[in-house]
């Protein structure tokens, strides 16, 4: 694989979507696949939908169960009903125009993120979903906008940091994409897709020794890491010429 392939081939932070259910609320859904409390949630989700079918919340939860367990179009479904139960449910907005995006039904997503917008102005995660919807067409100025106003509203949001990060690399701003990554790594030292992208362009950019330095740092914590081997591979072998 070529060095430019490399760079069309930077990793995405992807959709980010929001629980918030009555008995706790979180703005991460990787914390709320850790929560123990919920090892079955599309059942209890279900089961508060059965319980209470004309309220929205159990459907914006049902939506997470069931995109977690991988039915989208099924989720999509939960998730027209919260909206429609609940015009003004921003969170519901943005979960839905999440499915939408994993869907690639792009325009349907971002109609949803920007009512979410138009409910909630500061949320950052809908700024963040636009971003990588934007980043999957091929917008990347909009996608550097998006991110970064995800960024205004959450300064610590590793993942906008990111994408912000290869939207900036997509239109040849390769200083601040390189930035980014770094901005992200110090927000998230675990955000193995930064420290990827991150010694992607030092090899484009022909920094090699950088390269190899990023990229045997996270190998030290991660060893599995595949792409980050590969790249370790590509940059050793440049510096050895």
């Amino acid at each position: 694989m070529s060095n430019e392939q490399r760079v069309k081939n930077l990793t995405l932070c992807r959709i980010e979507y929001i629980v918030f259910l009555v008995i706790f609320a979180l703005y991460s859904f990787a914390a709320y696949q850790r929560n123990k409390v919920w090892e079955d949630d599309f059942t209890l989700c279900s089961d508060a939908v059965a319980k209470s079918p004309f309220k929205a919340r159990p459907y914006n939860g049902l939506l997470i169960g069931l995109a977690r367990n991988g039915l989208y179009h099924e989720a999509v479904e939960a998730g027209r009903r919260a909206v429609q139960l609940d015009p003004f449910f921003g969170r519901a907005y943005v979960n839905l125009s999440g499915i939408l995006g994993e869907l690639g039904r792009y325009d349907e997503s971002i109609m949803n993120i920007r009512k979410a917008i138009s409910i909630d102005p500061d949320n950052a995660n809908a700024y963040h979903n636009l971003g990588v919807i934007y980043l999957k067409t091929g917008k990347y100025s909009d996608a550097i906008e998006a991110s970064s106003k995800a960024i205004f509203f959450n300064p610590y949001y590793a993942d906008a940091y990111c994408n912000l990060g290869v939207a900036y690399v997509q239109t040849n701003e390769y200083g601040k994409g390189i930035n980014a990554f770094k901005k992200a790594i110090e927000i998230n030292p675990d955000l193995l897709k930064a420290y990827d992208n991150l010694g992607t362009i030092y090899i484009r950019l022909g920094l090699y020794a950088e390269a190899v330095k990023i990229l045997e740092t996270v190998l030290l914590d991660h060893p599995d890491y595949t792409e980050a081997k590969e790249n370790l591979a590509i940059a050793k072998s440049k510096l050895r010429g």
